[in-house]
């Protein structure tokens, strides 16, 4: 009787485990590929306010990223040192950067 309640056991696992290998393995298979553009164009917002000294010192490690296609905008919020001058150098210099 134990051999029977063996072998019965052994015969539902086998069952089970094959449905749900077949059927797990076909719907992993049948799941919708999304395709993801790998350069994506990006847009880099600073906002300075009297940032003179520090768009001096911060901007050149933003333009060395080994990101391909970015875009920095630099955004002059009514300052009163040379923050705009220091902007339209870096704009001069670098064809990714817009001041506005």
């Amino acid at each position: 009787m134990v051999e029977i309640l063996f072998f019965l056991f052994l015969g539902i696992t086998i069952i089970s485990v094959s449905f749900y290998l077949f059927f797990l393995f076909n719907f992993s298979a049948l799941r919708a590929k999304v395709s993801v553009p790998k350069k994506l164009a990006v847009s880099v917002l600073i906002c300075a306010k009297n940032e003179a000294e520090n768009l001096k010192t911060f901007l050149p490690s933003i333009l060395r990223q080994k990101y391909p296609d970015f875009q920095v905008v630099l955004i002059n919020d009514n300052s009163s040192d040379k923050t705009l001058k220091i902007m339209r150098e870096f704009e001069a210099a670098d064809s990714r950067i817009k001041v506005v």
